[in-house]
């Protein structure tokens, strides 16, 4: 609520606000900056008149500047959108972005393609193809055994000759099987010729990992052969085995791997490519709060810097007003005192005091311009301007009122801070439960399956026929297995876990940590604000005061009553109350400003920042 005893003062120090747009301006002179930034008229109804010439070093830095006129509004957008911190922060966010979609890429499905070629040129068979025959008796050779088979032959009613073949002692035609029967000696022959192969080979396969430590196979290889062979004789007839002419064949294959439930990397937190999913996501949840805690950080420099800006121009406000008499008094004291009305003491406390204020006020254009530079640093703007506030009379005028708990309740939930030691919590408690996962025993489920054809003896004439018959293969082939490990001390994964759950740890502590330091924090600005509003009706009572007795001084000093003394030490009092009450101002809305950044709340409209109205918060 407004303290009434506050109104006159409120009113006298900001019946006006300065009306001027923003833009960049040339350079102006300190007289127009005075005017440009001041509440005219200023406290007490006084009025600043000041010339370059008046303080020299600060004009000649001025005249090289170009004037920036600025709102408290426009200082926030621009260091929202120019500050280089705030830059960085919110393009962490994005680099976390693709971190996350990249370790969710783990989880897409990989294509390949493999097409090759292969030949093989073999010269020699290392295999034995044929074998000569003999026969038990001795007395028969093996020609006069085939000429009595040729006469068999002759003689029976067979139209087509026969020809008889055997392979590793075994009759293959089964109609000589009734015809000639006889007991072999193995005695071995090998065969050889030049053997030529050529192939063709495409395989095609996908692959899938899914959540919980699931893993996913299938493909399909198709490969056209060609075989160049020379006619190899088999035993004692000079007959080609052929071995088939079909050229393409295709295999389907697919497996699965499932890790076993309540084991090793199974569940939401065993493989390692769902924790960095999971980690990814929490982190870049964090990073938005580091961008929030950021703007926080930036704005309430920018908040601190600008009122600091506020605060040096208003005290050359004053330093001036009080300059400007003091001239005017030095110049009737050394006018009294040239026609012997004054003693040279009185004279010199004139001159010693206006001295002193003219350094002050030299000094406060010094501290004005420093404030100014260091706010254009934070706006990232060219250090040839010099920024000047303009319309913050209203956010002075401005008090508030909180209850203690809920402000602190408030801090606790809100704080970017806090909401970033959550997360820290949160990322390690994650790796832990991965961690402990590991510990378990491993084990594996597998199950593959294989369909295939073959070319020796079936195979396919063209590729269509091939893939087309897919599904009725030569063969088939089926796997179902357990795959367990168990590694021996498994010190590794036992040292990470522990090195995790210390982390956790480490993580609940500094939360912990935080939200003393946040609550306490919160209520030591509160107790400010308090302390800054019993400044403000303290110090402009004193203001009163001050400038009653100043007042009641001068009609003393007309009447002769009175000395230079007594008048240059009231009238630094009213200086020193004029500043104390300009520094409750600003330090009050400093603090305000420090409160709503513990809430989390720079800037935005939601914190009924710029309304320009008093509120209360209960």
């Amino acid at each position: 609520m407004i303290n009434k005893n506050l109104i006159l003062p409120f009113f006298c120090l900001f019946l006006y606000t300065c009306p001027h747009a923003i833009h960049l301006s040339e350079a102006l002179t300190i007289s127009e900056i005075l005017e440009m930034t001041g509440d005219d008229p200023i406290i007490g109804g006084l009025t600043a008149h000041a010339d370059a010439s008046d303080v020299p070093g600060a004009a000649e830095y001025i005249k090289h500047k170009k004037v920036l006129p600025m709102t408290l509004e426009s200082a926030y957008s621009r260091a929202m959108e120019e500050n280089y911190t705030i830059k960085i922060a919110r393009e962490n966010i994005h680099i976390l972005e693709s971190e996350l979609d990249l370790s969710k890429h783990a989880f897409s499905p990989t294509l390949n393609l493999t097409v090759g070629y292969f030949k093989s040129n073999s010269y020699e068979r290392s295999e034995y193809i044929g074998r000569e025959r003999e026969v038990e008796d001795d007395d028969v050779t093996v020609d006069e055994e085939f000429e009595e088979f040729e006469e068999l032959l002759e003689d029976s009613d067979f139209s087509d000759p026969i020809t008889c073949i055997t392979i590793d002692d075994i009759l293959i035609n089964p109609e000589c099987m009734d015809l000639y029967s006889t007991e072999y000696s193995v005695e071995e022959e090998f065969a050889s010729g030049e053997s030529v192969l050529k192939e063709w080979y495409f395989d095609f396969d996908i692959s899938k990992r899914f959540s919980w430590g699931i893993t996913a196979n299938a493909g399909i290889f198709s490969s056209y052969r060609i075989r160049e062979n020379e006619s190899v004789a088999i035993s004692s007839f000079e007959v080609a085995l052929d071995m088939g002419n079909k050229h393409w064949k295709s295999i389907l294959s697919g497996d699965i791997s499932v890790p076993i439930p309540l084991l090793k990397d199974f569940g939401p937190y065993g493989s390692t490519q769902s924790i960095n999913v999971l980690v990814g996501e929490v982190r870049i949840s964090r990073s938005k709060w580091e961008l929030k805690r950021q703007i926080n950080a930036v704005l309430r420099e920018v908040d601190n810097t600008y009122w600091e800006v506020v605060r040096s121009i208003k005290q050359i406000h004053i330093i001036a007003e009080h300059r400007g008499s003091f001239e005017r008094m030095a110049e009737h004291s050394k006018h009294l005192y040239d026609i012997g009305q004054r003693t040279e003491y009185g004279k010199l406390q004139v001159e010693a005091e206006l001295e002193n204020l003219r350094d002050n006020e030299e000094i406060a254009w010094n501290v004005f311009i420093k404030n100014s530079n260091k706010l254009s640093d934070l706006l990232n703007l060219e250090r040839n301007v010099l920024i000047t506030p303009v319309k913050y009379g209203d956010y002075l005028n401005e008090q508030f009122a909180f209850v203690l708990n809920q402000a602190i309740s408030k801090a606790i939930d809100e704080n970017p801070e806090l909401k970033m030691s959550k997360a820290d919590i949160k990322i390690n408690d994650i790796l832990v439960k991965h961690k402990k996962n590991q510990l378990r025993p491993d084990m594996d489920l597998t199950a593959s399956i294989e369909m295939g054809q073959t070319y020796d003896i079936y195979g396919y004439d063209t590729f269509e026929e091939s893939l087309s018959n897919i599904f009725d293969p030569d063969y088939r082939n089926y796997f179902v297995g357990f795959t367990f490990k168990l590694p021996l001390t498994n010190l590794k994964v036992r040292s990470s876990y522990k090195q995790s759950a210390l982390s956790l740890s480490q993580a609940r502590n500094s939360h912990t940590t935080n939200e003393n330091r946040v609550s306490a924090e919160t209520g030591d600005l509160l107790s400010m604000m308090t302390t800054a509003r019993a400044r403000i009706t303290l110090s402009g009572e004193n203001m009163e005061l001050a400038e009653m007795v100043y007042k009641l001084l001068l009609k003393l000093r007309a009447v002769e009553l009175a000395d230079e003394f007594k008048i240059v030490t009231k009238y630094r009092d009213l200086l020193t109350a004029r500043s104390s009450f300009i520094d409750a101002l600003i330090d009050y809305r400093k603090t305000y400003a420090g409160l709503l950044s513990m809430w989390g709340g720079l800037p935005g409209p939601e914190n009924d920042y710029f309304n320009g109205k008093s509120r209360e918060r209960e």
